[in-house]
């Protein structure tokens, strides 16, 4: 009995560490929502009238990720463009484990709040960036939203079928992706600070978040020389696409599958 109380009394993972919490959409919220569930204080900043993604739901469709997202959240709003705003940050951050961020590269330098500063404030801290193409690279200031990092990463080229234009993959593949490599880095970045006692700064590109999912791919690719885009022909039996220089045929690594086609048409 004594064991089993000792495992139901144990603390979640990350309990003791608090986040302060700059991003929006879904990319850093999601990150941000997995350390809550492991136990961290996450405080959510929020400019005057709320993150974009609480404002869309007026069009539809945005309420229920934002509650998903931030329901474990504490919610602080603050205008990073004011002095104010921006001393109450520091404030915040001085006793913060966490940052993080997914603002455009160089915004939160622009604000006067970038790491050097942040760093400046409290040298434990990890500060967590995310971005559609990363801080640096000819990519870097491109906009970016799930929908064009699909388009770039090369994940609408293989959705589809051969005859039509690439679409996109429904979900938000290329946010969640990035997220969830954030939390990876935020929380490898903690581990490595028990053991040096410093903080450091970790970056997530979406692109790059996305790049090792499509290794079969990029495999066929390889394999083939082909540089056509491949999206597979769907058939009542299978899809198949067949290498340029062989009679030989293979499975394609695209969307849709055969699979997909058997359940669709019932065969």
């Amino acid at each position: 009995m004594q064991g089993q109380s000792d495992k139901d009394d144990r603390l979640y993972p990350l309990d003791g560490v608090t986040v302060i919490d700059l991003s929006q959409i879904y990319n850093g919220p999601y990150a941000t929502f997995m350390m809550a569930m492991a136990g961290a204080e996450v405080i959510k900043i929020e400019p005057p009238g709320g993150e974009h993604l609480r404002r869309r739901s007026a069009v539809g469709g945005a309420a229920l990720p934002f509650a998903m997202l931030n329901g474990s959240k504490r919610s602080v709003v603050l205008d990073l463009k004011t002095e104010a705003g921006r001393d109450a940050l520091l404030d915040l951050v001085a006793q913060a484990d966490v940052v993080v961020e997914n603002f455009a590269p160089g915004t939160m330098d622009r604000l006067e709040v970038g790491w050097a500063r942040l760093q400046a404030v409290n040298p434990r801290l990890i500060y967590a960036a995310s971005s559609g193409y990363g801080s640096t690279g000819p990519n870097r200031d491109y906009p970016a939203m799930d929908l064009t990092v699909q388009a770039m990463s090369g994940i609408m080229s293989v959705t589809g079928f051969p005859d039509r234009p690439p679409v996109k993959a429904g979900p938000a593949l290329c946010d969640f992706f990035a997220g969830t490599h954030l939390y990876g880095a935020i929380v490898t970045a903690l581990y490595e600070r028990e053991r040096t006692g410093r903080g450091r700064r970790v970056e997530v590109a979406m692109q790059e978040a996305v790049y090792a999912s499509l290794s079969s791919n990029l495999g066929l690719y390889f394999d083939t020389g082909d540089t056509q885009c491949r999206r597979a022909r769907v058939t009542g039996t299978a899809a198949w696409q067949r290498r340029p220089t062989t009679s030989i045929r293979r499975p394609t690594a695209g969307s849709p599958s055969s699979a997909w086609a058997r359940c669709i048409g019932g065969r």
